[in-house]
C-alpha cells in the first residue's frame, strides 16, 4: 500500500525523542482513546434513543470538554467509531460460525440474536447510522466504515458460496444485505413505548408487539432457508 504521507518530514523535536518515549505517548493516547469511548457508550445505554453531549462524554471520562476534540471533531465521530467496532463483531462471528456450524440458518438467526444481546448498543446506533451519524462526520471516515462493511460482506459471501457453489457471490452477498435489512427493521419496528406494548398485549393484539429475539430467529431462519434448495 502507497503510504499517502511519505514525504511529509517529521517534526524536529520529534526527531530527538528516543523511540521508547514515542511509543509510551501512543499506548497513552490510545488508551486514552478507548476510554472516551468506553464512557460515551455507558451514557448512550443509559438513554439510548439520544446522542449524549460532548460535554456530557467529558465529565463522564473526567476530562476537560477541550481533551474530546483531541480525538474527535464531533460526538457523532466518537459513536461512528464504537458503531464500526461493533459492525466489525458481529461480522467477525458470523463468518466464524458461518464455516464451522452444519445449520447455516439456524446458527445465522442464533449468532444475530445473541450478538445484540450482548451488545445492546449496536442495532440503536446501526440504526441512527445513515440519519443522525453519517450525517455530522467527515466523508472519510463514513467511507472508513462503508468499506469494512464491505470487505466482511466479500468475505462471507465467499464463505458461504464454498458450502453453496450454486449460488453466485452476488447472490450471497444479496443474501446479507437483505439480513441486515430485515434485522433494523424488525429492531424498529419493536421500538414502541412500554405503555403501547402492554395496551397491545391486553387488548389481545400481542401479535403487534411480539418478543424480538424470537421475531429475529423466525425471520433469519426463514429468509436463510432457501439456502436448503441449494
Amino acid at each position: 500500500m502507497i503510504c499517502l504521507f511519505q514525504n511529509l518530514q517529521e517534526p524536529e523535536r520529534l526527531k530527538t525523542l528516543p523511540d521508547r518515549t514515542r511509543a509510551i505517548d501512543e499506548a497513552d493516547k490510545a488508551l486514552r482513546r478507548q476510554s472516551l469511548l468506553q464512557s460515551a457508550l455507558r451514557l448512550f445505554l443509559e438513554q439510548p434513543t439520544n446522542l449524549p453531549s460532548v460535554q456530557a462524554i467529558a465529565t463522564e471520562a473526567g476530562l476537560a470538554k477541550g481533551t474530546i476534540y483531541l480525538y474527535f471533531d464531533t460526538k457523532e465521530e466518537i459513536f461512528l467509531a464504537i458503531l464500526t467496532h461493533l459492525y466489525d463483531g458481529i461480522l467477525s462471528e458470523l463468518l466464524t460460525n458461518l464455516e464451522s456450524e452444519p445449520q447455516v440458518a439456524q446458527s445465522v438467526a442464533a449468532t444475530l440474536s445473541a450478538y445484540t444481546r450482548r451488545h445492546p448498543a449496536f442495532l440503536p446506533l446501526a440504526s441512527m447510522n445513515t440519519t443522525i451519524l453519517e450525517r455530522n462526520v467527515k466523508p472519510d471516515l463514513v467511507m472508513q466504515l462503508k468499506t469494512r462493511l464491505y470487505e466482511g460482506i466479500a468475505l462471507i459471501s465467499q464463505a458461504l458460496n464454498k458450502r453453496y457453489p450454486t449460488l453466485s457471490l452476488s447472490e450471497c452477498a444479496q443474501l446479507l444485505i437483505n439480513t441486515q435489512a430485515l434485522v433494523l427493521g424488525l429492531w424498529q419496528m419493536h421500538q414502541m413505548p412500554e405503555t403501547v406494548r402492554s395496551a397491545l398485549i391486553a387488548s389481545n393484539m400481542s401479535l403487534l408487539a411480539p418478543d424480538f429475539h424470537e421475531t429475529l430467529k423466525a425471520g433469519i431462519t426463514c429468509l436463510w432457508q432457501s439456502l436448503s434448495n441449494h
